[in-house]
């Protein structure tokens, strides 16, 4: 099963102490891996399609990624070849704003969407949201992202029924979204207190550390600005 790794920080840090142990999760996700970061407004996506463990591209793109977000993804394919456009994260750049995806888990029989370069499941989920945030925001004009991104879970969720196994990482440069929707996968979270502010680390790898991390509520949007937790939502399911 595919892994999620995802940080957010008050002023720009580098994730080399938590994503070389994430990396190492390679050993079993061998199918390729993406780190995303951003440059201002700009995300920076780096990809390969073999293993993180055996990557040297890996360890210099961790080297690279200073920024307040960031989200890493490690592969076990379950739909789509082994190549470079079918790891994760996801890029779309809508209304001058990069978004990116990642994701775990499974949204059987999804169709593919017409602007999906590779073929997973994944990235045609992404879109779907992509498309149900943009048509959400755009029936009236005080709408806004968060009630879109939760509109774009539901129909997701609405759409392809009980099947569906939904671990989000996703961000737009501004904020980082978190949604847990597996039986068996939870999203483990930590706060830390950095001297430059707060910190806040996401993964699925589980308690790497002896730290006090904690299960994110299943079923719930959490949304996270600059290491510190701005809203997490009722359960998507009653929206």
């Amino acid at each position: 099963m595919c892994e999620l790794f995802g940080l957010s920080c008050n002023e720009k840090d580098r994730a080399t102490l938590s994503l070389p142990v994430f990396r190492e999760r390679g050993d079993w996700c061998r199918d390729g891996w993406g780190i995303a970061h951003y440059d201002g407004n700009r995300v920076i996506v780096k990809r390969e399609a073999r293993p993180a463990s055996n990557s040297g591209g890996f360890l210099k793109a961790v080297q690279e990624a200073k920024s307040n977000i960031i989200i890493a993804h490690v592969r076990a394919a379950t739909r789509g070849n082994v190549c470079e456009e079918n790891c994760h994260p996801f890029r779309f750049t809508v209304n001058g704003r990069d978004w990116v995806f990642a994701h775990n888990g499974g949204v059987h029989g999804i169709p593919r969407h017409e602007r999906a370069s590779g073929e997973t499941d994944s990235e045609q989920a992404f879109h779907v949201l992509m498309d149900s945030i943009e048509e959400y925001r755009l029936q009236k004009p005080l709408r806004g992202v968060y009630p879109g991104i939760k509109k774009g879970i539901k129909r997701i969720l609405d759409d392809f029924g009980s099947c569906i196994h939904l671990n989000i990482l996703m961000s737009d440069g501004t904020l980082l979204y978190a949604y847990n929707h597996h039986p068996n996968k939870p999203i483990y979270l930590l706060k830390r207190q950095k001297d430059y502010g707060g910190a806040i680390l996401l993964t699925t790898i589980g308690r790497f550390t002896d730290e006090a991390w904690v299960k994110i509520p299943k079923d719930q949007l959490f949304v996270i600005s600059r290491g510190e937790l701005l809203v997490n939502s009722t359960p998507i399911l009653n929206v």
